[in-house]
């Protein structure tokens, strides 16, 4: 069973930039006033769909040998709890850092040692939490917590799930008032993009996906995110809540496609992306204190940067994604290998440490 999807990787990459440029954007027209290249990355926070999607399926794919197995729990959860808690307790602590020395830009009420706290141990929140980005880390952790039940109890829980994936379906149907909170967190239709995620891990594990079928999905993806693109008010102002169902079917079928095209044919995947991808969770994290302090500077010197804001902008960007790359290289890997060599770990018969995927 292949392990690592080259191709899934670089998607990730090419998903975490898409939300680094869409975070430029809303910098820009939140706090300049102005347009960053035109509007293009508007729907670029759209790249949390892709992840949740490619979430679920990596959880599923790599797991699903073990659901029923509770002697796989700790080994489970403890490669989970490192992989998301050590680089953001450490980039929650250079934001605690700049506050300190100068706060420009950070909101008063994000001062809160409740909130912090909260904020970092990823509970939800009904507000965007101390790192603004780690809101979709709180629905990780919540997709571990569910993988960790079916572990514990096994396939029995599918039709817990399953009837958990239709009330998120039906409660977030245009014809039902939103959510009050924290059932807006608990039945939210991003979970949707998890259970699709999961979908994709069923088809590509039972080979149900034929090469020109994976082709056709890839294509059907691509144009589905596309047209999402042009049409996203429209969509928008019919689906409302549902609207991130649109987004995770269009990538529901590019991951599909992908995966099964690569578990039958070898890709050709350029290091470079693929090591995008590798390190996404740091460029996913860090980019967001770059452009804070990015941000601060460039409204102070506005006036001089305004007839070339858009050059500035887009430096700004490629800044912000350096810095997470060194982070990734220097911060995030050396401490995740030192963890995962102190934490349990799985050995088969041959010995050998077995291969987790691109999680």
């Amino acid at each position: 069973m292949r392990s690592y999807f080259a191709s899934l990787q670089s998607g990730r990459g090419l998903a975490a930039i898409a939300v680094l440029l869409f975070h430029v954007w809303q910098m820009a027209h939140d706090r300049l006033g102005r347009e960053f290249a035109e509007g293009w990355f508007v729907n670029g926070n759209r790249g949390v769909d892709f992840f949740f999607v490619l979430s679920g399926f990596i959880i599923l794919h790599t797991n699903q040998r073990h659901l029923g197995m509770p002697s796989e729990a700790p080994r489970y959860f403890y490669r989970r709890i490192i992989r998301i808690y050590p680089i953001l307790i450490f980039l929650t602590l250079v934001k605690l850092g700049y506050m300190l020395i100068s706060g420009a830009g950070v909101p008063a009420e994000k001062g809160d040692f409740s909130y912090i706290l909260c904020s970092t141990l990823l509970i939800p929140l009904p507000m965007f939490p101390f790192m603004s980005a780690s809101w979709t880390l709180c629905f990780e952790l919540f997709f571990y917590s569910l993988f960790l039940l079916a572990i514990l109890y096994g396939r029995p829980l599918f039709w817990l799930l399953a009837s958990h994936a239709v009330v998120c379906l039906v409660l977030n149907l245009p014809c039902f008032p939103e959510l009050a909170f924290p059932a807006r967190f608990f039945f939210s239709p991003y979970i949707l993009d998890f259970y699709l995620g999961c979908a994709t891990a069923y088809l590509c594990r039972n080979n149900l996906v034929n090469i020109a079928a994976a082709r056709v999905l890839v294509l059907a993806g691509l144009l589905l995110l596309l047209a999402g693109n042009f049409f996203c008010d429209r969509l928008q102002a019919m689906m409302t809540t549902l609207f991130t169902l649109y987004w995770g079917l269009g990538s529901f079928c590019l991951v599909t496609g992908m995966a099964a095209w690569e578990q039958k044919r070898a890709l050709f995947i350029p290091r470079w992306l693929s090591f995008l991808g590798d390190a996404s969770y740091s460029i996913y994290l860090v980019h967001g204190n770059v452009l804070l302090i990015g941000g601060v500077l460039i409204a102070r010197h506005l006036n001089v940067l305004d007839s070339h804001l858009n050059l500035t902008l887009s430096l700004l960007a490629v800044t912000a994604l350096l810095i997470s790359l060194l982070c990734y290289q220097f911060v995030e890997m050396p401490l995740l290998r030192w963890l995962q060599q102190s934490g349990p770990n799985r050995i088969e018969a041959s010995g050998h440490p077995v291969k987790t995927g691109c999680v």
